[in-house]
């Protein structure tokens, strides 16, 4: 890097390196040796790449000397951010309970708490979850329970942040459903809601969501049917049908087809257990007035 440089270039690009370097060979966190190794790879490919300039006049051989160690320096930088991302951010241990079964997926986490979640549903537990926070994050339906410590235990979703110390409650957070929204369910104990610049405290048997990216205030509800997922049951209170049918084709694998006209209307229904997707769309087809049938890919329901 520093071949066709003056003597004050070649101490300017060493002071500089020196600067750049010393963090590396001084620093005692995990990781220095692969962090310092992507910087000397970076160099060492940079200098073998580069080609003669024989023909250039001197003007223009200082010129694109310069320009090239420009470059070789924006490399080893580039080196340098990935490499350290790569080493020191934090990595999250997923967690899936699988489709196509009605079979809960039980978590126990480090602290004691545990978490079940319905079928389709993800949990994100980032490394040093008890050691230095208690945070993890949340796609899908899941029931907490939290065992009490003075490190607030916080689970985020798409759009909302839950924070406890010590209960139980559910949360409901499919950002690809019809109407997006999170719904925080408490069976015992209290917890604060956040979304954007509002927040709520809900206490035993309340219930809020964020709909139409506004967090409603806290409602009386019936726990036992907005949970009944937990025990293979489903239960719903004014519930899109679309969102219904979205989380049948995620407990039994099918594919249920719909027009918007069905999907858009609302049902209220609760089933202490659902073991036949047909035999559940029966009921609500039934309740709203509608029809289905059995296809080759699942069921279709459509209009009189």
């Amino acid at each position: 890097m520093l071949e066709g440089l003056t003597p004050s270039e070649q101490n300017e690009m060493r002071e500089a390196w020196n600067m750049a370097a010393s963090p590396l060979t001084t620093s005692k966190e995990n990781g220095k040796d692969s962090v310092r190794q992507a910087v000397f790879s970076a160099v060492r490919n940079s200098s073998q790449e580069r080609a003669p300039i024989q023909s250039l006049r001197p003007t223009a051989k200082i010129f694109q000397l310069r320009f090239r160690m420009k470059m070789q320096m924006v490399s080893v930088a580039a080196a340098v951010v990935i490499a350290v991302g790569l080493v020191l951010s934090p990595s999250p241990t997923q967690h899936r309970a699988d489709t196509g079964t009605s079979t809960i997926k039980t978590v126990s986490l480090a602290d004691g708490s545990s978490v079940r979640l319905a079928p389709g549903s993800r949990l994100s537990v980032i490394d040093g979850f008890s050691d230095e926070h208690r945070r993890v994050k949340l796609h899908g339906d899941a029931f907490f329970e939290v065992t009490e410590g003075s490190t607030p235990f916080i689970v985020e979703t798409f759009d909302t942040q839950t924070t406890v110390l010590g209960t139980s409650f559910g949360i409901r957070a499919w950002p690809g459903s019809m109407n997006a929204a999170t719904q925080i369910v408490v069976e015992s104990g209290r917890v604060s809601v956040e979304h954007d610049e509002s927040s709520v405290v809900l206490n035993a048997g309340e219930a809020a969501k964020v709909d139409l990216d506004e967090l409603t205030s806290p409602e009386r509800i019936d726990i036992e049917s907005a949970l009944a997922w937990r025990d293979g049951g489903l239960g719903y209170d004014e519930e899109l049908i679309g969102n219904v049918i979205s989380d049948l084709e995620r407990r039994f694998d099918i594919r249920i087809s719909a027009p918007s006209s069905i999907r858009l209307r609302r049902v209220s229904i609760w089933r202490n257990e659902v073991d036949d997707a047909g035999e559940f769309l029966g009921d609500i087809s039934a309740t709203i007035g509608v029809r289905y049938r059995e296809n080759a890919n699942g069921y279709e329901m459509y209009l009189n």
